[in-house]
């Protein structure tokens, strides 16, 4: 997919690449691991299945982290009150028990933080900050990334490996952005990154991340950009998930998420531009009023959408995308598309839609921007369309 104009898109990468590198990585990324796990013994090529036989031996993330025997007690430990004290209450619901008990990801980056330098030096944010990224990097087994360069390192958190080539931090060292893709992050998110507040664009595509998310993210109101394609993600799609109103750039694609798109999404998100729900479980129809939003790319593909295709689609001026192929859609194709001019493809085929294609959409091909317009021509009419899916 062309970047677009306005904002570059994170990288998503090409799917069957993707998955053939993270299945490479789940076995190989301990052996990448620096920082603390450096010099450890490399795992052999059986060590994922070794650890499922064995569950309590030592897995390459926990030897990022310090061994509770060797640490005093948390009551005990001056510097431990001091990170208990900066989390206080913005500890996410349910997590608070979690701290007593050995092994949680929770108990895991507490002992960590409490042991590293200047943590007395801390204010409240920071260690909620360092926390959080810590609890992240636990939660999605980051000892098996293929790439955890300066991780829970003595480093600033800003300075831990990302893929944004620019500081992840604004001039206050507040963590702003966080872009991991294709990096072999599994596992489930934790609650803790919403405790970071200053997040505007979390970028986790293209790694083996599952479950359901956790609802503390509706807290991220200042994301603007989301990307978490190429996931295992499942479940009934979160209503916050269209409600951040300073949105851009959205991108559930390629998941297993279930639901309908709301009516409201103009008046939650109306800054949005770029929507991508590609290759989920969706229902219900396309919201008319999407036309009313400053769209440019729309992939809806392959999921399960009734209804018609609004005409209102035809209004969006910079309308360049719009996939709708692999749905249940019926009747006509709404001449009212022939008003994108910098439409440059379109996709309706494995659909049930019916009649004919207007002459002034084929105009836009003849000589306008149109590339490609793809349609089932058994039940579709048209003189510049490609019949089924394009290239096949």
């Amino acid at each position: 997919e062309e970047e677009d104009e306005d904002k570059p898109p994170p990288v998503t990468g090409v799917p069957c690449a993707a998955w053939t590198m993270l299945a490479l990585g789940a076995v190989a990324g301990a052996a990448a691991a620096t920082g603390p796990a450096a010099g450890m013994p490399a795992p052999s090529p059986d060590a994922p299945a070794f650890f499922a036989n064995n569950p309590n031996q030592p897995t390459a993330t926990d030897a990022f982290f310090p061994g509770p025997n060797t640490l005093v007690p948390c009551a005990n430990d001056p510097s431990c009150n001091v990170v208990m004290d900066g989390l206080g209450p913005y500890i996410p619901p349910g997590t608070m028990e979690l701290f007593d008990i050995p092994g949680t990801c929770q108990s895991k980056a507490r002992d960590w933080l409490r042991t590293g330098e200047d943590v007395l030096e801390f204010n409240g944010e920071r260690i909620r900050q360092r926390y959080a990224m810590t609890v992240f990097f636990c939660e999605q087994d980051g000892g098996d990334w293929l790439e955890n360069d300066m991780w829970l390192s003595d480093l600033h958190e800003c300075d831990w490996y990302n893929m944004i080539g620019l500081d992840p931090c604004n001039r206050v060292e507040q963590m702003e952005m966080i872009r991991i893709h294709g990096n072999g992050l599994q596992g489930t998110l934790p609650s803790e990154l919403s405790i970071v507040s200053t997040i505007y664009e979390l970028t986790l595509s293209d790694n083996l991340i599952t479950g359901t998310f956790p609802t503390d993210y509706a807290q991220m109101t200042e994301l603007d950009t989301f990307v978490i394609a190429f996931n295992q993600f499942e479940g009934p799609i979160p209503g916050y998930f269209f409600r951040f109103p300073d949105m851009v750039y959205w991108d559930i694609g390629f998941n297993k998420f279930e639901g309908t798109l709301p009516q409201d999404i103009p008046t939650r998100m109306p800054d949005l531009q770029v929507m991508f729900a590609e290759n989920n479980q969706l229902t219900g129809t396309i919201p008319s009023n999407l036309g009313t939003l400053d769209l440019s790319r729309v992939h809806l593909d392959d999921n399960a959408l009734t209804g018609t295709i609004p005409p209102e689609l035809g209004n969006p001026p910079n309308l360049k995308e719009l996939f709708l192929h692999g749905n249940q859609l019926n009747g006509p194709i709404p001449d009212t598309l022939a008003n994108n001019q910098k439409m440059t493809d379109a996709t309706f085929h494995y659909n049930n839609l019916e009649g004919e294609v207007s002459q002034n959409i084929c105009e836009n091909m003849y000589q306008g921007s149109l590339k490609s317009i793809s349609v089932d021509c058994e039940t579709v009419t048209c003189e510049c369309c490609i019949c089924g899916e394009p290239g096949v």
